[in-house]
């Protein structure tokens, strides 16, 4: 779990100071100890933290005020003056490929989940092309990336979310820049680039689930999301909808996670550059358009 300061209250002056891109707010303290907040995000948990100064040490412990001795002495206690929320973020991200390193370079750490990623054929990180930082060159001529198979990586009915960035340099038939699917066999799941269109496959039945429009351009970087809820999947190109389709589960295949190329059949290695790649499980983090990422994504 990941944690984000939201907001300070200060009980004597009733002052708040927010420290979030959220808009939760401590709203009261009243005298018998009952702290109100509103504007909460979701099914985000937040924790009550308390210091007896601002820049005091926070904790979410009584054990300081525990077992003060009742004896005929004169004591001094500080007692908590300050209190703040601290967010319980979820780590949803199992996959994080910032594709960054010297220009050449073979090695491609996975940010997130620490899974072990290994380049197959000529695919390297290239300074050529990049969205942020560098990026990984694929050729189309058998290079991928891939890393082993994973509950990460088989969703089955749980909401997940495959997202990244690319730059195709051929559109010379099916293509596969992400997937976990043997096509053959008609299992698992990929993410294809065909005829200048998005193809989702395998997350309602073995079949070209959603095509997006012909919006993709040769030679030209492309965000591409895939998010899917417990019902419904969608497909988003540089943040708009194009298309959606309703969600069943998803059976799992023991075959890798492969970037660049799918596991298993006849569809093409995908040529060009790709960068950021995330697949997130437990969360669909986009079911309306939205604004593309401007910056490389961080572990959550």
């Amino acid at each position: 779990m990941k944690k984000k300061l939201i907001a300070v209250f200060f009980v004597c002056s009733l002052g708040m100071a927010a420290h979030s891109e959220t808009n939760l707010v401590i709203s009261s303290f009243s005298r018998n100890g009952e702290l109100s907040w509103s504007n909460c995000t979701g099914a985000i948990q937040y924790r009550v933290e308390w210091a007896p100064t601002l820049n005091g040490m926070w904790t979410n412990s009584w054990a300081s005020l525990n077992a003060i001795a009742a004896t005929n002495s004169t004591y001094t206690v500080q007692v908590p003056m300050f209190y703040r929320l601290v967010a319980m973020f979820p780590d949803y991200a199992r996959l994080l490929l910032h594709c960054d390193g010297t220009n050449g370079a073979v090695s491609f750490p996975d940010a997130a989940g620490g899974h072990s990623v290994t380049a197959f054929g000529d695919a390297h990180v290239s300074t050529a092309q990049s969205k942020f930082g560098n990026a990984a060159y694929f050729d189309g001529n058998g290079d991928y990336l891939e890393t082993a198979d994973s509950p990460d990586f088989d969703p089955g009915g749980q909401a997940f979310t495959i997202d990244f960035w690319m730059y195709p340099l051929d559109d010379y038939g099916p293509s596969c820049p992400i997937g976990k699917s043997i096509p053959d066999a008609g299992q698992g799941y990929d993410i294809r680039l065909y005829q200048n269109a998005i193809h989702v496959v395998g997350v309602n039945g073995w079949a070209d689930n959603i095509i997006s429009d012909a919006s993709i351009s040769i030679g030209a970087w492309y965000h591409v999301a895939v998010s899917s809820t417990t019902n419904t999947v969608y497909l988003f190109i540089n943040g708009v909808q194009k298309g959606t389709c309703p969600r069943s589960n998803i059976p799992d295949t023991s075959i890798p996670l492969r970037v660049g190329k799918t596991g298993q059949g006849g569809i093409n290695p995908f040529c060009g550059y790709m960068d950021e790649v995330r697949f997130s499980l437990g969360i669909a983090r986009w079911t309306n358009n939205f604004a593309v990422p401007a910056s490389p994504y961080v572990d959550d």
